[in-house]
């Protein structure tokens, strides 16, 4: 079966966010160019064909949405103890 690649983007994301892809099924990449240096990401699943791999992507998403979300509300109660 071949690879299902989604979510390329710049830079590279942390392992929190490799585990919240793992959780539901996919798998991050960070990459270095090595003759660059350019650092790149992408997530990669089993290609299941449509409607699957949208499914997939989406609960990546949200599962790095929901990371932000608790990331945000964190910092919104340190403020409060201030």
């Amino acid at each position: 079966m071949s690879e299902y690649m989604f979510g390329l983007g710049s830079g590279h994301l942390s392992k929190k966010v490799a585990d919240a892809a793992e959780k539901v099924g996919a798998q991050l990449i960070n990459y270095t160019d090595p003759g660059t240096g350019e650092r790149r990401h992408w997530f990669t699943g089993p290609n299941q064909g449509a409607p699957f791999d949208g499914w997939l992507a989406q609960e990546v998403y949200d599962a790095i949405a929901e990371l932000y979300d608790e990331e945000e509300e964190d910092d919104e109660e340190g403020d409060e103890e201030e």
